[in-house]
């Protein structure tokens, strides 16, 4: 019996120390989750506020040029219509540039899965790895029985 118990205490700390070590990490992992998704939701929620504005200042430059192009029927109107063009080609070329930096802040499905795909493959390699060590522990479990038996 005394061969057995340190034994026994070792494998138990052993254990609490894999419980421990797998608890913290799953909770990073699950923190750098959480953190990333947030800042996807934060960035999208931005895009869209930005979005909102650009396509109330197209609405609002089709609403004065209407206005305007309705009040003026004069050689003003060709003046006035200049100038809204030049407002409208500014709203595009904001609204391009909205455009062409959507990809640094919006995460596309397929690379959101890709990357899921990365993390799974390594999380199951981990618990392949601590299944491994179980089956190890398991047979230094099984030896020490033996091994006290047989002395005994």
């Amino acid at each position: 019996m005394p061969i057995l118990a340190p034994h026994a205490d070792w494998l138990d700390a052993l254990w609490k120390v894999a419980v421990v070590v797998l608890g913290v990490l799953f909770g990073v992992i699950g923190f750098l989750l959480n953190r990333t998704f947030k800042r996807r939701d934060d960035d999208l929620e931005k895009l869209q506020e930005k979005s909102d504005e650009l396509h109330q200042k197209v609405e609002d430059a089709v609403a004065a040029l209407g206005s305007k192009v309705e009040g003026y029927r004069t050689s003003f109107a060709e003046g006035l219509a200049h100038d809204l063009r030049i407002e409208i080609d500014e709203v595009k070329r904001e609204w391009a540039d909205l455009r062409a930096h959507i990809p640094e802040h919006y995460l596309p499905r397929v690379d959101f899965i890709r990357d899921n795909t990365v993390i799974d493959g390594k999380i199951s390699a981990l618990f392949r790895k601590f299944d491994r060590i179980e089956v190890k522990l398991d047979f230094l479990t099984e030896q020490l029985s033996k091994e006290k038996t047989s002395n005994a």
